[in-house]
């Protein structure tokens, strides 16, 4: 197992995560290089952020330190049990930037716009209402148009 840290979270993104998560002394390591790069490889293609990747890697610390207790003795009083809590405040924290970033995205209208068609490929959707009322009859398909591949086939251009 190793763990690096360049120093600059633009170089690379085990760097940008172990960024997020502050995981960047080398006295007091949280995760390693090979854990961090599991969580990117499993998180990153769902959620496509690696903010959100460090919010998981937060979590995960979190749990690490679940067992900590506070110490005092002799005068002397160590505060390590809320640790635990501060990785899922992190988590949270990160989370939240994480949907922050997702406003302002931009919206597929390729279908609306002036000058394109819909898919071809898709059949044309029949709904009806009450349609989904008797969850235990099964899927239902009430009135409505209905499609039929062979009338679609004759009134449908040459080039689809």
């Amino acid at each position: 197992m190793s763990w690096t840290y360049s120093g600059d979270p633009a170089v690379s993104d085990l760097d940008t995560v172990r960024f997020y998560l502050q995981d960047t002394d080398t006295s007091f390591q949280l995760l390693q290089d090979e854990e961090i790069q599991w969580l990117i490889d499993e998180w990153y293609p769902k959620y496509d952020s690696l903010i959100y990747v460090a919010s998981v890697g937060a979590a995960v610390v979190s749990r690490k330190f679940t067992g900590m207790v506070s110490i005092s003795a002799d005068g002397v009083s160590v505060s390590t049990g809320d640790i635990a809590q501060r990785y899922r405040d992190l988590a949270e924290d990160l989370r939240e930037q994480y949907k922050a970033s997702k406003v302002g995205g931009e919206v597929d209208i390729d279908n609306i716009l002036i000058g394109y068609a819909p898919d071809p490929r898709i059949k044309p959707l029949r709904f009806g209402i009450g349609m989904h009322d008797n969850v235990e009859a099964g899927q239902q398909d009430y009135g409505g148009l209905t499609y039929d591949p062979f009338l679609d086939a004759l009134t449908s251009p040459a080039w689809w």
